[in-house]
């Protein structure tokens, strides 16, 4: 059972990064902004699938505020940080003594 306020009409687009660009990462959600689905599209491509949904743009989520999903994007960019830094020191060649 649906509640009230559900509106099935009601599409919502949130940006969640461009760490490789020229892609847009973002959350789409159909009536419940809280419940949405990862999606990785090129900028133009974005921009395309926003207008044709009639999506509202929400607000970029705040890890300070105590979003959950925010923290949980800032600690996967870390971990992906510290895996970069350790690939690079496995690869780069050793010092001459």
């Amino acid at each position: 059972m649906c509640p009230a306020d559900f509106d099935p009409t009601a599409r919502f687009v949130r940006v969640t990064g461009q760490q490789h660009p020229p892609f847009v990462e973002f959350a789409f959600a159909i009536g419940d902004p809280t419940l949405s689905v990862e999606l990785v599209l090129p900028e133009a491509a974005f921009q395309a699938f926003c207008q044709a949904n009639q999506a509202t743009l929400l607000a970029p989520l705040d890890a300070e505020a105590g979003d959950w999903a925010a923290r949980l994007r800032a600690s996967q960019a870390d971990e992906e940080g510290h895996e970069q830094q350790a690939h690079h020191c496995l690869t780069r060649p050793w010092p001459s003594e």
